[in-house]
């Protein structure tokens, strides 16, 4: 894959959004309050209550993109739609926010010198912030040296390791666009309808090759109290999104080891395949 040395980046805030009018201007302050070169698409998903027009009228008021969905459909479908609407050369970064959730202060010049430091980075994730604090929130942290070696992220999370990424997280815009809508759905074509983190990052991961990194600093600040958030709103159906991402075919080849559950994991892929 191409990489540019270019460090002059524009970032390209994603922002999926959902019935969240109480907290939506509280998301659109921490993004006016960045002090850095960005542009702004929000998806509305077919909000019922007032976040359609409060978001609309923001966007207008700032020239920031918007689209209106009439028919809920996800976040994966949100994202797959608002990344290719939003104009973005190939050095571009996308910054993917939740519309109930908010940016640091100063994160976005703080993310700039990790791409200015290394003109090859093709991705991070980060540490965050719960408000009000949750102990339920996992914190993000750093994949072991021998996972990164083997690009065995998928199998990582299988064995129960874990899930080293969080927010905030960013792609360059020329990694993410080797995504198809199929990273995005099920084997029948339906779109997943949550889980687009997972849908993202584990392909990302696998095509960043050594061209990544975990940012231990805090950039983003995590809504806890939305009753609405995927994980409290359907935990079954993100359940199975989730496994069925880590199921698929990795975008590299993986060096496997042979701890019993990778070797199911493999058999149960070669048995989807068939």
């Amino acid at each position: 894959m191409e990489i540019s040395g270019r460090c002059d980046v524009e970032f390209k805030i994603i922002t999926a959004v959902w019935n969240s009018e109480p907290f939506f201007q509280g998301y659109a302050d921490s993004i006016l309050s960045q002090d850095d070169d960005y542009d702004v698409i929000v998806f509305d998903d077919a909000s019922t209550d007032g976040t359609s027009e409060l978001a609309e009228y923001i966007c207008d008021l700032n020239f920031w993109s918007f689209i209106q969905n009439h028919q809920n459909r996800g976040v994966p479908y949100a994202q797959w739609c608002s990344t290719h609407a939003i104009p973005h050369e190939p050095e571009d970064v996308f910054v993917f926010v939740d519309g109930d959730d908010q940016l640091a202060p100063d994160a976005l010049n703080r993310l700039r010198r990790y791409y200015e430091e290394d003109p090859e980075l093709l991705l991070t994730y980060g540490q965050y912030r719960s408000e009000p604090f949750s102990p339920t929130c996992s914190l993000a942290g750093p994949y072991p040296s021998n996972v990164i070696q083997r690009r065995a992220y998928r199998e990582h999370s299988v064995l129960g390791r874990g899930i080293p990424w969080n927010h905030l997280r960013t792609v360059r815009c020329s990694l993410f666009d080797q995504l198809t809508e199929d990273d995005f759905k099920f084997d029948n074509g339906e779109w997943y309808a949550m889980s687009g983190d997972a849908a993202v990052m584990y392909p990302c991961l696998e095509l960043a090759g050594d061209h990544f990194k975990f940012i231990e600093e805090v950039l983003y600040i995590y809504n806890s109290e939305n009753p609405l958030s995927e994980w409290r709103k359907a935990p079954g159906e993100g359940d199975r999104v989730h496994q069925h991402v880590l199921h698929r075919p990795p975008k590299v080849k993986v060096v496997y080891d042979r701890n019993p559950v990778a070797v199911e994991m493999r058999r149960v892929r070669m048995l989807r395949e068939q």
